[in-house]
């Protein structure tokens, strides 16, 4: 089942019609991508026909834009654990990303979901490699993604939209059309 809990990070990576960002070389499409072509009021692209169209359009530019020299070295660290210890990790980054950086934040709550996220991060970090698997791979960067995303909440100054914390004041709706009356 899916709770609102769950989308942490709403939104999307602006983008233009062949899927370019503003990061030279990182194309998006799909739900991480906001194109603008279903209005104002869409922040992501989470239709299936924009889906189809649009990394169709990034996956020909990338391939017409995008010389690659031979193989290139990746200024990350990419460290797999055992798979028992990556399921374990995950879930609990699961509980405290639910617990405290879903829907109704506090600055309280984030700060516990950052110290939290951290001490897993030191963790995963303190154990053995492992044979390279791809779900220890991906919960590091879950990892990564929740520490971006905890950030991001603490940076804020106002709710906007479903990104809400209790400890800020919400704006008030924007109107675009004539009172009433």
């Amino acid at each position: 089942p899916v709770v609102p809990a769950q989308h942490y990070s709403c939104g999307g990576v602006s983008t233009d019609l062949s899927g370019r960002t503003s990061v030279p070389g990182l194309y998006a499409a799909g739900e991480v991508a906001c194109t603008g072509v279903h209005g104002a009021n869409r922040l992501a692209s989470n239709s299936l026909l924009e889906a189809l169209v649009f990394s169709s359009a990034a996956a020909d530019a990338a391939k017409d834009e995008i010389a690659v020299p031979g193989e290139v070295e990746s200024p990350l660290e990419i460290k797999a654990v055992g798979e028992a210890d990556s399921v374990r990790i995950r879930r609990a980054l699961g509980r405290l990303m639910t617990e405290n950086v879903g829907i109704v934040r506090s600055f309280e709550s984030l700060h516990t979901a950052e110290r939290g996220v951290q001490a897993l991060i030191d963790e995963y970090h303190a154990l053995p490699e492992a044979p390279f698997s791809t779900h220890p791979i991906e919960t590091s960067n879950l990892l990564n993604a929740a520490e971006f995303v905890i950030s991001g909440a603490l940076a804020r100054t106002s709710n906007v939209g479903l990104h809400y914390n209790s400890d800020l004041a919400t704006e008030e709706p924007r109107s675009t059309s004539a009172p009433l009356g």
